[in-house]
């Protein structure tokens, strides 16, 4: 786990948390689909790596 300091969109100063795997392995997505069929987003912010 490490703690980035950042600028978010927007100009706010703040901290990111991310993970890093120890292996090289696959990761794995999740799409939830509600009983309407309406899909579930999540809106989650990435900076770029090393900016």
């Amino acid at each position: 786990m490490l703690c980035d300091t950042v600028t978010f969109p927007g100009g706010r100063p703040d901290t990111y948390l991310r993970t890093m795997s120890a292996s090289p392995e696959p990761g794995a997505a999740v799409l939830p689909v509600l009983p309407d069929g309406k899909l579930v987003l999540v809106e989650h912010f990435r900076h770029a790596t090393r900016s």
